[in-house]
Order: structure tokens, then C-alpha cells, then sequence
């Protein structure tokens, strides 16, 4: 079985971005859901370092409830300086 990784974004700004493009919760549960009709899928979240955590929760969820269970979060170590 074939698996896709896709990253969603999520900017400071609060929007969700998914090839690119902003996308509503409800689209990105549609075209995960979609995705995973046709193969394995996990998603990476990739979440600007001012972005809220409760942001980054609301869209863990949504990607959950389009049946995906396999989610990380990409994390960039801090510089020291």
C-alpha cells in the first residue's frame, strides 16, 4: 500500500494551508477523507512558530476526523545564540 504524506500549514494568522492555499477546516477534512480513499495518507502539521497551539489542535482534530490517524508536527530547534 502506497503512502502520500501531506503537510498542512498553519500560519500566525490562524489559516490553514494545504498545496499552498488557504483552506477552510471543512475543506481540508473533504480533501483528506478524499486522499485517503485512494491510499494511505499521514500529514505532517508545519505550524509557524507564533502560531496558537490552539490552532494547531483544531486542525489535529480535523485531520483526525477525516480518518487519518497517523499526524506529527514538524519542529524547528531553536538557535542558540
Amino acid at each position: 500500500i502506497k503512502t502520500s504524506t501531506i503537510t498542512v500549514g498553519v500560519t500566525k494568522g490562524g489559516e490553514t494551508v494545504l498545496d499552498g492555499k488557504s483552506v477552510t477546516q471543512d475543506e481540508l477534512r473533504a480533501r483528506l477523507a478524499a486522499l485517503k480513499q485512494e491510499q494511505k495518507v499521514e500529514v505532517v502539521l508545519a505550524g509557524d512558530r507564533d502560531a496558537l497551539l490552539q490552532t494547531l489542535l483544531t486542525v489535529m482534530d480535523t485531520v483526525r476526523s477525516a480518518g487519518i490517524t497517523t499526524v506529527g508536527i514538524a519542529a524547528k530547534a531553536e538557535s542558540k545564540k
